[in-house]
């Protein structure tokens, strides 16, 4: 029950948290298009760190990390509004690199096994190959032929 209700409120402060980035908050510090990823919460609920997506480079992340942390008490209230427990959680902001990663790995595997045509070098056909199929079949003839042969029909 209790990881159901942390999931219902880090649900809650992700859509607080996305609203107020992209309607009301007015810093020139923070970068458009700056999405909200995921939310974690701490065992007791008092804590939640907030992992957003930052479009550009390094000084792009730090300059909307220390924003939206300089917002943080005005992120506060508007979640205390939303709120139906006794205590608001603190909000701790941190750039979620994990798309960045993602994409590094998919460069890496372009460079490792370049295949003209396919993201990533992975074969686009569905995993049908004709003839590995007539193959098949050709073997389960067989299969089915010896297993006639070997169950006599009874003729009476």
């Amino acid at each position: 029950m209790g990881q159901y209700r942390k999931e219902r409120l880090a649900n809650l402060i992700r859509t607080v948290v996305s609203t107020a980035v992209a309607h009301r908050l007015h810093d020139p510090r923070l970068e458009p298009l700056t999405t909200v990823t995921r939310v974690e919460m701490s065992a007791d609920m008092y804590f939640a760190r907030v992992y957003v997506s930052v479009p550009g480079g390094e000084v792009a992340e730090r300059r909307t990390e220390k924003a939206l942390q300089k917002a943080s008490g005005f992120i506060r209230k508007m979640l205390a509004q939303e709120l139906t427990i006794r205590y608001c959680p603190e909000l701790t902001f941190e750039v979620d690199r994990t798309i960045k990663k993602v994409q590094r790995t998919m460069e890496l595997l372009d460079e490792i096994n370049p295949v003209s045509g396919s993201p990533s070098g992975l074969d686009d056909g569905g995993g049908y190959d004709e003839e590995e199929y007539d193959e098949d079949a050709e073997v389960g003839d067989a299969t089915h032929a010896e297993h006639d042969e070997a169950t006599p029909e009874s003729k009476d």
